[in-house]
């Protein structure tokens, strides 16, 4: 995707009004090149600007042509990967309208990026071709067609421009009414990964390209009737024959896909993957001081841990298309889950990517939001007479109302104000007027009517805020010194920062000399950049002293897989500051996330005023 694409593609996404600056954050480019797009934006886009900025009206635009940019160029790179011919670089130059100097560039750049799947270009004067076993090239041309879906589900507009000649219909309707026949349950990813490669599958087989020799890992109690069952209706379905070697793939593919044999949940689990499930929820507890034990969590997940067991030491891949969604619309949630997928690789000796661990974060998702949600509520008492018992009648549909935002201590009705006590955070008076002073509270009716609401609602938010700031401010004292603040054009690499910080707190004392290592293991993991900012750190919280160090670039640091940040926050925790570390982790993600945030901060020259800025934000 281009960078006019991305700036478009944002803008659409996100309504309302955009500075240049914020715009730069979210391209990668200056704002002077922002405003050279925005001046040459297509007509169709409807762009208006004004001295709030840039939005697109997106009622009155007219996305399909803004679609439509790409699709001619995918669809030749997908015939480049799917042939087996050696491509002359010219002819290249002539399908593509680009230059031969641009086919070479491209050419470099696609090498780099298929080494993962194994794969590599081979060259030979102006002849070029793909070298790689069947398996390889099908993963890659899997990876594409999840990176050309903008990190959502396969749809079928995309499905018949890449594979017009299969009936996508019936073949995933073959798979879904396979697994309700034989009682297996299958969520929306388990449906579109088999989909996908099955598509591929029935194409590069219709094409002459069949899979080697497959090894098959399944125990034959694992070799299922549904799965079989799936691959003969889909022959029917696509007029097409199998090979062995391919009829074994796949069956491996849809057996390790599958989130539970079982619809209601009595699959059967290794003991290994039960017992890592308790060490992982104890591990979590330590680290993050997040509770995932609870037998919902315990049993969905020990499921699921067991399939992720099972294809990675297959090297089976299952794409998850919300994963650059969920790491930077939750980073704190992601990076539990990159916790938790350190300690599954180091005690079962499997590998697991961005796709894996992004699922992992949907498990735990619900019980971090939850605690989240609790250690944000508010302390109340509730200050009233009773009258002919109608106290609890009230009290009870203020605690329906403001579940999720308050917890009721206790209800009192006499002023025994010296008994309330000192951390309570809020005083609700029903039809009273006592002289309450030094306390927060609000005075309603006792009829709970919509502006006792409104006001109880006004009141709670303002609360919480003024509480989230305060520990917010004092998470930040407690972690960032004065000295530890850098504004730079010079620093624009991640090692310079590492070493950089590495050698300071080792003179200081803070961190032992193998920090840098500690820290490129994390990088290695899964980048800690969520969108233009990072937050690196170690998986061993063994800090003597708590502490953090903050970079900005405005310039552009490189960082992991060649992305590119402007600020960076490099952490040190020590033992006894884990939960310090979880506070200041989701307080400076959640503000940083937003582009706008970070191009207020990134103006900050000094530390006085990155601090005072961070804490105007939050």
């Amino acid at each position: 995707m281009s960078n006019r694409e991305k700036l478009w593609e944002f803008l659409i996404n996100n309504p309302g009004w955009h500075t240049s600056s914020e715009l730069a954050l979210v391209v990668g480019v200056t704002s002077r090149t922002i405003k050279t797009y925005l001046h040459d934006s297509p007509k169709y886009l409807n762009l208006t600007s004004s001295n709030k900025g840039y939005m697109i009206d997106s009622k009155n635009s007219n996305l399909k042509s803004l679609k439509k940019d790409n699709v001619q160029t995918i669809h030749q790179i997908e015939r480049y990967l799917l042939s087996d011919k050696k491509s002359n670089i010219m002819d290249l130059s002539i399908e593509l309208y680009l230059s031969e100097s641009s086919i070479n560039k491209n050419l470099t750049i696609i090498n780099d990026n298929i080494k993962k799947f194994g794969l590599s270009i081979e060259r030979s004067g102006d002849n070029v071709s793909l070298i790689g076993t069947e398996a390889q090239k099908r993963k890659l041309i899997s990876s594409l067609l999840y990176e050309e879906s903008n990190g959502s589900f396969l749809s079928q507009n995309m499905v018949n421009e890449n594979f017009p000649n299969i009936d996508y219909a019936k073949i995933k309707q073959a798979i879904e009414e396979n697994a309700n026949k034989y009682n297996v349950y299958l969520n929306t990813f388990d449906v579109n990964n088999i989909l996908l490669h099955l598509l591929i599958a029935i194409q590069r087989i219709s094409s002459g390209h069949v899979m080697s020799k497959h090894i098959n890992n399944m125990k034959p109690n694992e070799k299922l009737n549904v799965v079989s069952a799936i691959l003969y209706d889909v022959e029917n379905v696509a007029k097409i024959s199998f090979p062995s070697n391919d009829w074994d793939e796949l069956s491996t593919v849809i057996n390790y896909s599958v989130s539970r044999w079982h619809k209601d949940l009595v699959d059967k689990v290794s003991q290994e993957s039960i017992d890592l499930v308790n060490e992982l929820i104890e591990y979590v507890w330590s680290i993050f001081n997040v509770n995932l034990n609870n037998s919902s969590f315990k049993t969905q997940f020990t499921i699921h841990l067991d399939r992720v067991l099972k294809r990675s030491r297959t090297n089976k891949t299952i794409h998850n298309p919300m994963v650059q969604k969920i790491k930077t619309s939750s980073p704190t949630i992601y990076e539990c889950a990159v916790l938790m997928a350190h300690l599954i690789s180091q005690k079962a000796k499997v590998t697991l990517d961005d796709n894996e661990i992004a699922f992992i974060a949907m498990h735990i998702g619900n019980a971090i939001a939850e605690q989240n949600s609790t250690r944000d509520k508010l302390k109340v008492v509730i200050l009233m007479p009773d009258y002919q018992g109608s106290m609890y009648e009230i009290v009870n549909r203020i605690k329906k109302e403001f579940q999720n935002s308050i917890v009721i201590e206790d209800v009192i009705e006499e002023p025994a104000l010296q008994n309330i006590p000192n951390d309570i955070d809020l005083v609700v008076e029903i039809n009273s007027d006592y002289d309450i002073k030094n306390i927060n509270h609000l005075v309603i009716s006792p009829f709970l009517v919509p502006s006792d609401i409104a006001n109880l609602k006004i009141k709670i938010a303002t609360k919480q805020h003024e509480i989230k700031k305060k520990r917010f401010q004092k998470s930040l004292m407690s972690f960032f010194d004065k000295q530890n603040f850098i504004f730079t054009n010079s620093i624009n690499d991640r090692n310079q920062i590492f070493d950089m910080v590495t050698k300071k707190f080792v003179d200081e004392k803070i961190v032992d000399s193998n920090f840098k290592d500690n820290l490129i293991n994390r990088e290695n993991m899964s980048s800690t950049a969520f969108g233009r900012f990072a937050v690196p750190h170690s998986f061993n919280m063994n800090a003597n002293k708590s502490n953090g160090f903050i970079v900005i670039n405005n310039k552009g640091i490189g960082w992991t897989n060649n992305s590119e940040v402007y600020l960076v926050i490099v952490l040190a925790v020590d033992p006894n500051n884990k939960s310090l570390f979880r506070e200041v982790f989701d307080d400076i993600s959640e503000i940083m996330i937003e582009p706008a945030n970070l191009s207020k901060l990134l103006k900050c020259k000094t530390y006085e005023q990155f601090i005072v800025q961070l804490t105007e934000l939050i």
